[in-house]
């Protein structure tokens, strides 16, 4: 069996686009994303090693990029929206400190693969998706695997989040973003905490907490994203 590990990203893409992909071992690629990906970054929390281990990514993709799901790479799909790389973002939801007992606000959701990850950590999910196609999908599939603790929202501007409820314990932000998320912050509890990649410079994974009305700032590690939308919601720059 090949190994995803050692075969170069444009050699997988060149394979998939022509059809010539040898059939994977899925099971293998995803236990192996977790050993020489995940840990190798510094995620070290067993309960989120567990939860990668167990999702499948390639389900929450199209056909045509099923053979490239364990690839440490952001993969890019035909409306204009992504999904991140593996590590990147576990890096950040290992930063976040998620307990069980915690409502979580996922932001830009995609198809559903982060949502099902953080499914596994915490009691409570608002996610948000400004695709209809995606937001429509993920709103009959979650039910129907059982993932009752999940709330699909369709919201056109996702950087304004879900203001009529408000008072998150954790928001993840899945996508760059290059200016203070101020209408995301608003919507954390007292030490909440909100994840994201700051786009400034060359681009880190950083978490913010709130404390009354300051928010600290802390830098996890290096890493970029595309852009989750033009976020003009504000013009404060990242405390970086």
């Amino acid at each position: 069996m090949i190994s995803l590990l050692f075969i170069p990203i444009y050699d997988l893409l060149a394979r998939v686009k022509t059809n010539s992909f040898i059939m994977l071992d899925f099971f293998q690629a995803r236990q192996a994303m977790v050993t020489h990906q995940l840990q190798p970054y510094g995620v070290r929390d067993p309960k989120i090693l567990h939860a990668f281990s167990l999702v499948p990514r390639e389900a929450f993709l199209p056909r045509e990029l099923k053979g490239i799901a364990y690839c440490d790479a952001h993969l890019h799909f035909e409306n204009g929206r992504f999904l991140l790389a593996p590590a990147l973002l576990a890096r950040i939801i290992e930063g976040l400190k998620i307990k069980f007992a915690d409502t979580v606000l996922h932001v830009g959701c995609g198809r559903g693969y982060f949502t099902k990850i953080l499914a596994y950590l915490s009691h409570r999910i608002v996610a948000l998706e400004k695709s209809k196609e995606f937001y429509d999908t993920l709103k009959i599939d979650f039910p129907q695997n059982n993932d009752w603790n999940v709330q699909v929202v369709h919201q056109k501007h996702l950087l304004k989040g879900d203001p009529n409820q408000g008072g998150y314990d954790v928001i993840l932000v899945e996508g760059g973003v290059s200016s203070r998320p101020s209408q995301l912050l608003k919507q954390l509890k007292e030490g909440g905490r909100l994840g994201m990649i700051c786009k400034q410079g060359a681009g880190k994974g950083v978490v913010y907490k709130r404390l009354g009305d300051e928010f600290s700032c802390e830098i996890l590690c290096n890493g970029t994203a595309p852009l989750l939308e033009q976020d003009g919601f504000s013009s404060s720059p990242h405390p970086l």
